[in-house]
């Protein structure tokens, strides 16, 4: 049975003056030697292509993971979220959109709000965590969440059964 892809490393591993061979990066970031040999063929640098073992300076080996790193990343616009599920930026269904106020600081000047969600395509929960800055930028483009209570409030009836009849 496979396991689930690594897809972050440790790269503060590689010293960043010293050369590797293959088998000592795939030590080093506790990978398959198959897999640098993809990233080869996917852009790592190697020093000298004439040259066996290969090598690959530490400082390649960093950039080219954080290349890697962003440009799986993808932006946020205005609105949407990011599905688990779908693994793509989506849009939640209007009706089932909501901020939730938590009075944390974000900083000297904002607050943390939690924007929440279900994915339009394929019903998943979504969780975004923001600020109130962006919550005002959601509501002039239209897409103004409900505000979520996250207190207790008091009424006049009692929890408590007090007008049961004593015997």
């Amino acid at each position: 049975m496979r396991g689930k892809k690594k897809r972050t490393y440790n790269t503060r591993l590689c010293r960043s003056r010293r050369a590797y061979s293959f088998s000592e990066i795939a030590e080093i970031l506790n990978t398959h030697i198959r897999t640098v040999q993809i990233w080869r063929r996917d852009g790592l640098r190697i020093l000298d292509d004439g040259m066996k073992p290969f090598l690959v300076m530490g400082q390649d080996i960093r950039t080219f993971l954080k290349e890697r790193v962003q440009s799986r990343k993808q932006p946020l616009k205005t609105g949407e979220f990011f599905c688990p599920k779908c693994q793509k930026p989506r849009k939640s269904r209007p009706n089932q959109l909501a901020a939730e106020f938590t009075n944390r600081g974000l900083g000297p000047l904002y607050k943390q709000v939690l924007l929440r969600g279900v994915c339009e395509s394929c019903g998943q929960s979504l969780l975004l965590f923001s600020s109130d800055r962006k919550v005002l930028e959601w509501q002039k483009n239209g897409l103004i969440p409900s505000e979520q209570v996250t207190a207790l409030t008091s009424s006049n009836c009692s929890s408590t059964n007090t007008d049961m009849l004593k015997e």
